[in-house]
């Protein structure tokens, strides 16, 4: 073909930019550039989409008012991208907490029992009464 496009995903970990794993791909390809640049090919490396790392640190005042409600009150890792990266870049402590399960998100028929969301409501509106002193709903 005249033409091949090679798409790679790549999940960023805390402290990793995508710029710095956009180089470390661009490195890792470059004998082969190099021989198809001698026959007048080029590879190209470029960024289309950025997820930083989430990496809100442990005893956030946040955490403090979910963790009774949690199915597991120990801050633990997840292995799935989500916007909270880029809220921490704006500043904003993050962190992910909510209904349902990632084995069937993301899917065609992904779903959220309703009993669960319900729930999730409740959970959020005690969350902010507390966090901010409102008058429940």
């Amino acid at each position: 073909p005249d033409s091949c496009v090679l798409q790679v995903g790549v999940r960023q970990l805390p402290g990793q930019t995508g710029a710095e794993l956009v180089d470390t791909i661009a490195e890792a390809v470059e004998a082969v550039a190099r021989r198809w640049r001698d026959r007048g090919g080029r590879i190209e490396t470029t960024m289309d989409q950025e997820a930083p790392a989430l990496s809100t640190p442990a005893g956030t005042p946040l955490e403090a008012l979910l963790r009774p409600h949690a199915r597991d009150p120990r801050p633990t890792a997840v292995p799935f991208a989500t916007d909270g990266g880029n809220l921490t870049r704006a500043g904003v402590r993050s962190i992910v907490f909510g209904p349902g399960s990632i084995d069937v998100a993301h899917r065609p028929d992904e779903y959220i029992a309703v009993d669960q969301l319900l729930a999730c409501v409740d959970i959020v509106r005690r969350v902010v009464v507390d966090r901010c002193g409102a008058r429940p709903l």
